[in-house]
């Protein structure tokens, strides 16, 4: 690693030379200033075009090269860095379950499996039934899986798994590993915050528990929280607790986004370390069909993580049934690859921006972003410590989330939803749609 920083400071000096001195050429030895500095006349206009590509050519390269010290310096973070292989442990230091790593970005909980089988399919494969841990049925989500749980590192079981008709192979996949995206706090003076509007709507939102206790939430009972796991199980409350308090929450510095909503929330996060959580997928699809069959129209995941076939069959399915999923975006920087659920057609995925407009330095880009709210320097609940400020796209995705239930509340359907949120963006970046900000920013009380 430290030969990687290196390699990468080494870099950036010999573009920042670049930059400065061209090499001595025929051309560069006849102009009179620096790069930077208008050139002479004596320069023909075949000349002037080569230095003009010349110098954007280097921008673009520092330019990168700033991009790629960012992600360096954010992935070596004590913080955002995560064992490759992580036990989560009950209240009598019992393992549960483990989190591996097997790519960058990409955990799932080691040696699960979840089959997408029919009964006769699954009464066929014998030689899978000592392992089997439970079978589950979301009926709102159309899902219908076995969830198996195969010894580690065993010669035996990579034989097995490569014994599996291919037909088999192909209905099965990891439990994979959610996580909220919240970014750092931020020190910054927050921007007053707006209600969106005072509908009784209802909605749900799938993310840590919410400390109900805080001061936050005693103003009326409008919160109703539910939990998915383990009851012996440490969980996360800040989270939850500051998405919730945007939502309906009251506050120095924070008014409701709903203040006469009824909120559903769905517990699944769990403590990875002091500063990070995370839901496996199991669990996200438990609380999506807890959600669905409590009739909420919309549902705000403040979450992301890797595509899936069975949370893809789980998005289509609610989008059948008319319920809106607002995600955030993802927190993993500009060149980062699509998080999921955000990146699904049927998700409204929303960036974050700051009080100035601008985007947050950390939100993921890409064709799939539909929208930008604020979500730098927010004020929040936390969750044991009164209020205080924070920043990532998870802040941002309630916001959308509000506005679209009172979009709702109004009479528009679900299919004509994204429409009247279109026409109500403020453009921002490139005229229409862009990757950065999508089709503009949306802010409470501006329809």
């Amino acid at each position: 690693m430290k030969k990687k920083l290196t390699f990468v400071l080494l870099s950036m000096l010999t573009l920042e030379s670049q930059a400065q001195l061209l090499p001595s050429t025929p051309l560069t030895d006849r102009l009179e200033q620096p790069l930077g500095v208008p050139v002479t006349d004596r320069l023909t206009t075949l000349e002037r075009q080569v230095l003009y590509q010349s110098r954007q050519q280097l921008l673009k390269d520092k330019l990168a090269t700033e991009e790629l010290r960012q992600r360096l310096s954010h992935s070596l973070d004590p913080i955002v860095q995560l064992p490759a292989s992580l036990p989560v442990v009950n209240k009598q230091n019992q393992v549960l379950w483990r989190e591996i790593e097997l790519e960058p970005g990409v955990r799932v909980v080691e040696g699960q499996w979840l089959l997408a089988l029919s009964p006769q399919q699954w009464q066929q494969q014998t030689l899978l039934h000592p392992y089997l841990v439970d079978q589950q049925s979301y009926p709102e989500l159309d899902l219908f899986f076995y969830r198996i749980q195969l010894p580690v590192g065993s010669r035996a079981t990579t034989e097995l798994l490569h014994s599996l008709p291919d037909a088999i192979k192909a209905q099965m996949s990891s439990n994979s590993i959610y996580s909220p995206q919240q970014g750092r706090s931020d020190t910054v003076t927050a921007a007053p915050s707006n209600s969106a509007c005072q509908s009784q709507v209802r909605i749900g939102m799938v993310d840590s528990a919410v400390d109900q206790q805080h001061q936050a939430f005693t103003h009326s009972d409008s919160l109703i929280s539910k939990n998915f796991l383990p009851a012996d199980l440490d969980q996360s409350h800040q989270h939850g607790t500051a998405v919730a308090s945007l939502l309906v929450g009251r506050g120095p510095g924070l008014k409701a986004l709903l203040p006469q909503a009824q909120l559903l929330s769905a517990a699944v996060f769990y403590q990875q370390n002091t500063y990070q959580q995370s839901a496996t997928l199991v669990h996200l699809l438990e609380a999506l069909n807890w959600l669905a069959s409590q009739q909420v129209q919309l549902i705000n995941l403040s979450l992301t993580g890797p595509a899936h076939p069975l949370l893809q069959q789980a998005v289509k399915a609610l989008d059948k049934k008319n319920v809106v999923l607002i995600a955030a975006a993802g927190n993993a920087g500009p060149a980062a690859a699509p998080l999921y659920p955000a990146a699904y057609p049927q998700v409204i995925a929303v960036t974050a921006v700051d009080q100035h407009q601008h985007i947050y330095r950390w939100a993921n880009q890409g064709d799939y972003i539909e929208f930008a709210a604020p979500g730098v320097a927010v004020t929040v609940a936390k969750a044991g410590a009164g209020f205080g400020l924070e920043t990532g796209t998870s802040l941002a995705s309630p916001v959308v989330a509000a506005i679209a239930a009172c979009q709702l509340a109004s009479g528009v359907t679900a299919t004509q939803l994204r429409t009247q949120l279109q026409q109500q963006a403020v453009d921002l970046g490139e005229p229409g749609k862009d990757t950065v900000y999508g089709f503009g920013l949306l802010r409470p009380g501006s329809h």
